[in-house]
């Protein structure tokens, strides 16, 4: 069998399109000593905040971008422990972060936010929708936030609107894991 130029080249971008980078590659981040992990797109960067200036309140942030949607999961090390128990504490601190979010984003929506348990760790889930960021579009955040004894666990992914029920970021979402 014989081809044409025209269909060895026809062939050759057809393999190329399904072969480029619509697959993501993976990497899970998991900081020594830390007890979670996260799965993020490969070639994710690191940073590091010491908010207080001696490693007491200090968070750490693994972030990513593929094409419109960012991935982004950090731990901070909390300045007080917090009991298991310590409902209050517990809310307070999940009302804050969702308080703040919304009022960096004026016309956003809280669109659903739900309370469930990992591992014995309370959880707040939260879907952000109607989030400028800037350019005209909106985007859509989904957020899990964990509370452990002495960290402050969360991982966010931000898109353009329905892409958090893409697999990727469903992925990313479900990849949380902390013990």
């Amino acid at each position: 069998m014989k081809f044409s130029l025209k269909e060895v080249f026809l062939i050759f971008m057809l393999l190329m399109i399904s072969s480029s980078a619509w697959a993501t590659d993976w990497q899970t981040w998991q900081p020594t000593g830390e007890k979670f992990h996260a799965d993020l797109p490969a070639g994710f960067t690191v940073t590091n905040n010491d908010f207080a200036g001696d490693g007491t309140n200090s968070s750490y942030t693994a972030s990513a971008v593929v094409g419109d949607g960012y991935y982004v999961a950090s731990y901070t090390i909390l300045p007080q422990p917090v009991e298991n128990g310590d409902n209050e504490m517990i809310n307070q601190m999940f009302k804050s972060s969702s308080d703040n979010l919304l009022q960096g984003f004026p016309n956003a929506h809280l669109n659903s936010s739900k309370r469930i348990t990992m591992n014995g760790h309370p959880v707040a889930e939260m879907i952000v929708d109607n989030i400028s960021l800037g350019n005209g579009a909106t985007s859509i955040l989904h957020n899990i936030a964990v509370v452990t004894r002495d960290r402050l666990f969360q991982i966010s992914y931000i898109g353009p609107a329905g892409t958090d029920a893409s697999a990727d970021a469903q992925r990313f979402l479900k990849s949380l894991t902390v013990q």
